[in-house]
């Protein structure tokens, strides 16, 4: 059966921008998606869709029904800073971070009928009703305040069973959350890596 290993390989190789996550992340985002079953998908923070596409290609691949949805802005800033040639030196491409580059990349894969891609801040929410959702991946704005709004609002539509996951935990935002969790619920957390934390909602 195909892996989340070779899944990011394919995002990798074909995408246009870059997957922003490591092999590891990779694989355990696939295996979360995978062991949540038939519920939606939701990310906050998409950039040029790799972890969107990669969730996608899970359901695809285990035949589950469920929807992959997207909140970014799409604005230009990461983290309040205006994204460019420093921040990203690894898209020589200069692919640009916007709605329609999300869509063609899922086009490539073969998975747009999955995405729902919503153009918006993540908070207030812009959904219009609560979801019931498998997996919650919360790679939006990092700083303390942004990630634990975005905790708060969304951590709640997780579904007993499925799973929280916090990605670029080195950085100020999703590290306060980490602990926080790690000193009410530590047996919660299921895997460490060095960017990326997945809890699982029903010991929380």
């Amino acid at each position: 059966m195909t892996t989340g290993a070779a899944r990011f390989n394919d995002i990798k190789r074909h995408i246009r921008g870059r997957i922003l996550m490591s092999r590891r992340d990779a694989e355990l985002l696939y295996s979360a998606v995978v062991a949540s079953g038939h519920r939606d998908y939701l990310e906050i923070g998409t950039a040029w869709g790799g972890s969107a596409i990669l969730a996608a290609l899970a359901k695809q691949d285990y035949k589950m029904s469920g929807l992959v949805y997207c909140i970014d802005p799409f604005d230009g800033f990461r983290d309040g800073v205006k994204i460019d040639d420093e921040l990203y030196p690894k898209d020589p491409s200069r692919t640009p971070i916007i709605k329609s580059t999300v869509r063609a990349n899922a086009q490539i894969f073969g998975v747009v009928e999955y995405l729902r891609i919503i153009q918006a801040k993540s908070i207030p929410t812009p959904l219009p009703f609560p979801l019931e959702l498998g997996c919650l991946f919360i790679d939006g704005n990092h700083s303390k305040e942004s990630v634990m709004a975005d905790y708060d609002a969304y951590g709640p539509m997780v579904m007993p069973g499925g799973y929280i996951m916090l990605h670029d935990i080195d950085y100020t935002g999703p590290k306060i959350l980490l602990a926080t969790i790690r000193g009410r619920q530590p047996e919660s957390i299921r895997y460490v890596t060095k960017s990326m934390a997945v809890i699982q909602k029903w010991l929380l």
